[in-house]
């Protein structure tokens, strides 16, 4: 793979091949710069305007030696791309889809969830549909553990499943911490790999009493869900999902997250997101604890999250939508 050295950034910076070890040191995003040549920007470079170039301005000739370097708009910063046929994107292994599922090509995932147990048709086999159980009303003739077994579980792929949705919300799931628990033991009976029910707070007493209830009932869950819609505050993020891991000692799993202004002012714009964006998710895919992750796109006239929206009305990418989707 092609390494930017040590994980640095800094001009002058050296680039070498290395074994591949799945760091951002060895990711790299293609930028156009309109004359048909491309700059090479280090996935690692926080949003800078540091480039990978030809060192020293030398002729890539024989034996030139590559290094990084604040761009200038100099020929030894661009690179053409020699025949490259259709073009091929590699996503996170980690970065997710909510809805949008006629949109999944643009954005590259390698999972999805639809806050529901029904795949939809026409999905790209590669991209993996994680079910949900969005509440739970009891198990009355044995419904909501046959839907379990005889649905979710037999789906082809289905490799792990979400519990319930925002109970602690009387907008959402809204269930009591017992009622959860009850639903808890269908849940785990499928044997398949469980996330936590997804608390709007997730340090919330609704979510450490269910934690404590199920750790008392020896119920497994393998990972905990996050929900953040926190203002225009990166670290602030950031920061939630390393105090949420260390609380429950759990993997994590941020299954929707946005900039939000609650105040319906269209307080944060969208330069302001798409930073946040380009801070968080290289954060997200440095740390180990961190398994999976997936964006929330609201519509792009929303007053609270309109400046996170992935899509325009005609489907197509926003800039925000185009980060994420070569993220």
């Amino acid at each position: 793979m092609l390494d930017d050295n040590n994980g640095a950034t800094a001009n002058g910076t050296g680039v070498t091949t290395w074994e591949d070890n799945n760091s951002l040191a060895q990711r790299w995003i293609f930028v156009p710069d309109g004359t048909g040549y491309w700059r090479i920007v280090p996935a690692n470079a926080g949003g800078t305007l540091q480039t990978l170039e030809i060192k020293g301005g030398n002729v890539a000739g024989l034996g030139a030696r590559a290094d990084i370097y604040t761009y200038a708009g100099g020929s030894n910063q661009v690179f053409h791309l020699d025949n490259p046929g259709a073009p091929v994107i590699l996503p996170s292994y980690k970065k997710g889809l909510a809805g949008y599922t006629n949109e999944i090509g643009n954005i590259h995932p390698s999972w999805f969830y639809t806050w529901g147990g029904d795949e939809p048709a026409n999905v790209p086999a590669s991209v993996e549909f994680v079910p949900m159980a969005w509440g739970y009303y009891g198990n009355a003739n044995n419904n909501f553990s046959n839907w379990l077994n005889d649905y979710v579980k037999k789906q082809p792929g289905v490799k792990s499943i979400l519990g319930f949705n925002e109970p602690d919300s009387n907008s959402q799931a809204n269930l009591s911490v017992a009622q959860a628990l009850d639903g808890w033991q269908y849940m785990q009976s499928t044997g398949l790999p469980l996330g936590s029910p997804a608390a709007v707070h997730a340090d919330d007493q609704w979510m450490r009493d269910f934690m404590a209830g199920a750790a008392a009932k020896n119920y497994r869950v393998d990972y905990v869900t996050i929900h953040w819609y926190g203002g225009n505050d990166p670290n602030g993020v950031i920061n939630y999902v390393d105090y949420i891991h260390n609380l429950y000692n759990k993997p994590v799993w941020v299954t929707e997250f946005a900039p939000a202004d609650w105040s319906g002012q269209h307080g944060i714009s969208t330069q302001q997101a798409y930073d946040f964006m380009h801070q968080v998710l290289p954060a997200l895919n440095q740390r180990s604890y961190v398994q999976r992750y997936s964006w929330f796109s609201a519509d792009v006239n929303d007053a609270a999250l309109g400046q996170a929206a992935l899509y325009n009305h005609d489907g197509s990418l926003t800039p925000l939508g185009q980060l994420y989707s070569r993220s």
